[in-house]
Formats: C-alpha cells, structure tokens, sequence
C-alpha cells in the first residue's frame, strides 16, 4: 500500500510539474469552470447541449478565489487522473495474469503522451472526472465475484455521476457489463445488465428534459447529426490515436527526427505484441476490447460539423491498456515483452518531449499578448472589437501550437480584467477583406 501511494505522489508530481505555469487557453477563458461571478442556482440546469453542473459550481468556487484560476484547476485534473490510473492498476489486477502485464498497462494509461491534451487544458475537469467516476463504479463491479442487484445499483449511481460531469460517461453503461462478461462469460447477465443500463439512461434523459422544459440534446457547435463519412471518420480518430500513441504532432510541425524515432518505436511496440499473441482464446477478448473501444469512442462520433479534438480521446486510453496488458500477458516471451517496454517508452517519451515545447513555447506567447492587452485603457461599458488576424508563423494542432490570438480566444480573455465578468465583445476577421466596423468604435488588434 506505501508502494503504491509512494507512486501515485511521484506520478502526480512529475505531471503537476509539466503543467505548472500554464496559462488558460481558448476557450478555457469562459467556459463554465472559467471563475464566474454572476453564479445563479437556475445555471445547475441543463442547456440544450449540456448538463454539467458540477462545472457550473466549479466555476461559482473559482469566483471566490480567482488568483486560484488555472492553477486549481490543472490540480483537479491531475488529481483526478493519478486517482484514475491507481484504480487502472486494481482494475488490471483483476484481469492480468502476472505483474510485469499489470505494470505495462497501467503505465500505458498513466504516462501516455496523448493524455496531454486533458492535462494542458483548465477546462478538462469534466472530463478527468467523468472517468475517475466510471473507474471507481467498475472498480465497485468487479470487487466481489458476484454482483448483487444492490451492488449493481451503486454501480449505476457512480455512472450517473459519470455523466453527470460530462455526457460520455454514458459509454461506461456498455463498458461495465463488457468487463463483467470477460470475467464470468454470462450472456444472460450480459444483456441483463445492458437492459437495466437502458432503463438508466431513459431516467437520466427523462429528468433532464424535465428540467429542461423541452426536448432537445445538442446546439450551437455541439450539434447532432448523422453523416456517414463524418461517422466514420470520428470513430477512427477516436480510437486510432489514442490506442496508437502515434506523435501526431511531430509531424505538423516538421519535427522529422522526433517522427521519424515516434514511427519506429510505434511499430517496435505493435509488432512485439502482435507477432507473439498466439494463446488460444484471445480472440473472443480481443473482440471485447473493440467493442469497449467503440463506446468510448461512440458519443464523439455523431456531432456534425467538427471533428474529436485529443482531449476527447482520454476514455479510449484506458481501453488501449487493458488491451496492452492482455497482449503481455498472452506473449509469455520476455525478450520481446521488455523489447515492447523499450519501444513503449521511447514513444512517449516523444511525444511527450514535442507536447511540453510546443505548449509551453504556445503559453508564453498568449502570455505576453494577455500583458500587452492589460496595459491598453480598455472601456469595458462600451462595445470592443477584435480585429483577428492569422499568425502565418504558427501551424495549428490541438492547443499544443495555436497562436497567442488563439490562445487568448480572440479577446474573449479580456474577460478577466473585466473581474472575469462578460463584455459587449465583437470579433472581425480581416481575411484581407474590408471589416464593417462602427466609426470612433474601440478597437484592438490581435494575432
């Protein structure tokens, strides 16, 4: 037990410390868990996309403690994941079959480089937490060897919890079961479950229309819809790259040596899996994994528009350890076991070495903007256009390399030397073209 807490501390710390000095990025400047003074109990309400309330008294806290803000934030979300990957690590001892596959897996969901994109952002809170609470309920579920109706119910009630900081957690309804099927191979109590995870749902979209008043899920950038080739497209980005670990982002920004290391430990670590996985009977659990893959990566898959961003990936992480630590198991070699090791941890090292430049180079950057913006006489009574321009010198991907611009929301950041309270705010692309903008209005340029 001192082992393991010895652990978590050190992984909380070696995480904390890559995030520590961040600035807020994007919209992390207003959404819900941004510091909100003008909190009202009717915004615990569900919207027409979202009902994260937990964000909304997040945000009322913040208030009270601005200088708090993001810094309290990025704790909360490394706290939540270093919780998770200890819960990961249990979870993994009820299925693995020695120590060194139990390390390998945890290990894959606690430092894999794509876990980044959740780190790096303030506003991520829900989603680290969505997770924390279906680990614990599966955590709960596979505790004793047979699930009572009052156990399955508690279960239920952390999943509810789940999707009550983000709607994704919905997916751990379809996961639940799945694990408890790997283990106890009962089609009945497979559907049975499965059955009861639907009458959960049903309550949950009952109670927030309720709220509502009406029926409506999804709005303004979040909204449903249903084309195939978008479909199709989400799922495999939802799933490829976050079970892949691929450095994605070496390859935006032309860092050929890091891509070119990133592709080789790739296919190392692959291929030392897959050429040895030759146990019988791994199949039917590898179909398990796939199907766990899907719905984690399902509720990102059907918003028209636009496309999973990485931090969306986070769920599907998991499912790509469990998957990791049935291969090292199923290798027996240890040659190739400890050569997967090796090709694992040059991989995220990668990664991980490529996400911290960029993002803390992308941080200093709004950080000078955001000085430069709060020593300008800005009259916050009266309406304030932004003129955006593109930075040509800064190529886009994720919040890992945006411009300053970007970073600070195209002015919406203002918000913070307003007492974090909003503004009659206009943004005007220039695009080169002529930008309509009211003659002796207050102006300000951005890039």
């Amino acid at each position: 037990m001192l082992k393991k807490v010895i652990l978590a501390l050190g992984l909380f710390a070696v995480l904390f410390a890559g995030v520590y000095g961040l600035m807020p990025f994007h919209d992390d400047w207003c959404y819900a868990t941004a510091p909100n003074p003008d909190f009202e109990w009717s915004q615990l309400l569900p919207s027409a996309a979202f009902w994260r309330p937990f964000d909304v008294l997040w945000g009322a806290l913040m208030a009270k403690m601005p200088k708090l803000f993001p810094m309290a934030n990025r704790f909360a979300v490394v706290f939540a994941h270093t919780l998770s990957s200890v819960f990961v690590w249990d979870v993994l001892g009820k299925i693995a079959e020695d120590k060194l596959s139990r390390i390998v897996g945890t290990s894959f969901f606690a430092m894999s480089s794509v876990i980044a994109a959740t780190l790096f952002n303030s506003d991520t809170i829900n989603q680290s937490w969505s997770f924390l609470m279906g680990i614990v309920a599966l955590c709960i579920a596979l505790k004793r060897e047979e699930v009572s109706w009052r156990r399955w119910g508690t279960v239920n009630g952390f999943v509810i919890l789940s999707m009550l900081f983000k709607e994704s957690g919905v997916s751990w309804l379809a996961v639940i079961p799945l694990m408890l099927y790997w283990r106890e191979k009962n089609i009945k109590n497979l559907f049975a479950r499965w059955g009861v995870g639907v009458a959960v749902l049903a309550f949950y979209f009952a109670l927030r229309f309720a709220l509502m008043g009406k029926v409506a899920v999804g709005g303004e950038y979040y909204t449903l819809g249903f084309n195939l080739e978008n479909v199709i497209v989400n799922f495999l980005m939802a799933v490829i790259f976050p079970l892949s670990g691929f450095d994605m982002l070496s390859f935006v920004c032309g860092h050929w040596l890091l891509m070119v290391a990133s592709a080789v430990s790739l296919c190392a670590f692959w291929w030392c899996w897959l050429v040895s996985a030759k146990r019988d009977g791994i199949e039917v659990k590898v179909w398990l994994l796939a199907l766990m893959a899907a719905a984690f990566a399902a509720p990102h898959c059907f918003f028209k528009g636009h496309h999973p961003a990485e931090m969306h990936f986070y769920p599907v992480i998991f499912a790509g350890a469990v998957f990791v630590a049935l291969m090292s198991t199923a290798a027996g070699r240890m040659g190739l076991r400890l050569c997967s090791v090796t090709s694992m941890i040059v991989l995220f090292a990668c990664g991980w070495c490529d996400r911290l430049t960029e993002v803390h180079r992308h941080s200093e950057r709004t950080k000078a903007l955001f000085h430069e913006l709060a020593g300008k006489e800005i009259d916050f009574s009266k309406p304030v256009y932004f003129i955006a321009e593109a930075d040509p010198n800064v190529k886009y991907y994720s919040v890992f390399t945006e411009s300053a611009g970007h970073g600070l929301y195209w002015g919406k950041a203002c918000r913070a030397l307003n007492g974090w309270r909003d503004f009659d705010y206009h943004l005007a692309y220039t695009m080169n073209q002529i930008v309509q903008i009211p003659i002796g209005a207050q102006t300000i340029r951005i890039k």
